[in-house]
Order: structure tokens, then sequence, then C-alpha cells
């Protein structure tokens, strides 16, 4: 039986086993109203932490957008195949067909997203954990691991918070974060 998504509660992170050692099946993912954060190792032991923080105001609706943007191509594409083969039922055309779908799922969900994406900031921090020599730049894992704190916070605190008062905080968060991140 699946669960159910609240916004409200906030997750639990466990990033370490008892020898202080990332599981390389780890994978964290959480997304909310102001975002998500994603940790993941792989199996090469590369640690890869991204935080997206959409900017202050973003709604329901643009994160849908967002989410549909990410799998358009593919959707696209499915729906180009499958529309060649019930309407043409020839190979060629289909194949022509499900690359003109993916085509322009891609282009009309990417005109719609692109004022969210443009403002969108995103810090990505990556660590070869087998490596023998320390990691060179410790400053975007430390101003993650900060906003996803204060961020954490403000969504267990989101019961007792006005949606203004909710929003106040995202934005606080937002605008703390380097103009560097802005996607382009």
């Amino acid at each position: 039986m699946g669960m159910i998504h609240d916004p409200r509660r906030a997750p639990t992170f466990t990033s370490r086993d008892s020898d202080g050692v990332l599981p390389r099946s780890l994978r964290l993912h959480v997304s909310a109203r102001w975002g998500r954060f994603t940790r993941s190792v792989s199996r090469g032991g590369i640690l890869v932490e991204e935080l997206t923080v959409l900017p202050p105001g973003a709604t329901s609706h643009d994160r849908a957008l967002l989410r549909l943007f990410a799998f358009a191509p593919m959707l696209g594409v499915g729906a180009g195949v499958l529309l060649g083969l019930l309407w043409l039922g020839q190979t060629p055309w289909v194949v022509t067909v499900a690359l003109a779908g993916g085509a322009l799922m891609l282009t009309v969900t990417a005109r719609a997203t692109r004022r969210l994406r443009s403002q969108s900031r995103r810090l990505v921090h990556v660590v070869d954990l087998l490596s023998s020599e320390p990691p060179a730049d410790g400053e975007s894992r430390r101003v993650i691991a900060s906003c996803v704190s204060r961020l954490r916070d403000l969504d267990t605190r989101a019961g007792e918070l006005s949606p203004v008062e909710y929003e106040l905080g995202w934005a606080r968060i937002y605008a703390a974060l380097p103009s560097s991140c802005a996607r382009r």
C-alpha cells in the first residue's frame, strides 16, 4: 500500500550507516513546494547532492508543468509511436511521427516553463567517495546542507505558519542562494 506524501511532514534523512560511510544504494529524493533535494550514490562511489529551489510563489500548476517538462520527450515519443502504429501502421512513418511527437512535447513544455526554470536556483555537489584525496570545494556542500536544514525546518513548521509566513521563509532562503545558481 502506497504512502501519501504530506509536504508538512519533515522527511527523515539518514545519510550515513554505523561506519560513517554512505551506503551504495542510498537514494534520497525530497520534493516540496519550494523545490527538491536529491542525494544519490552511484555504484562507482560518486555522491551527488542536488538542491533546486523554485522562486517563491511557484504554484502546484508550475511544479506539475516542470515534472511534465522532465518527461516530455519520452511522453511525446511514446504518443508518437502509438499514433504512428494505430494510424499509419508503417515502420518508417512511425519513427518519424514518434520523433516529431517528442520534439513537439519538448518545445511546448519548454516554452511553458521557461520563466520558472530561468528563475530557479540550483546547486550541485559531487564527491568521489573512493578517492584518497579530500574534496576540493566544500563550500557548495555547506550551502546545500544549510539550505536543506532551513527548508526542512520550514516544512516542519508549515502547520503553524500562515501561507504568507511560509512564503516569506522560502523567499529568505531563495534570496540567500547565490544568484550564480540561477538556471540559464
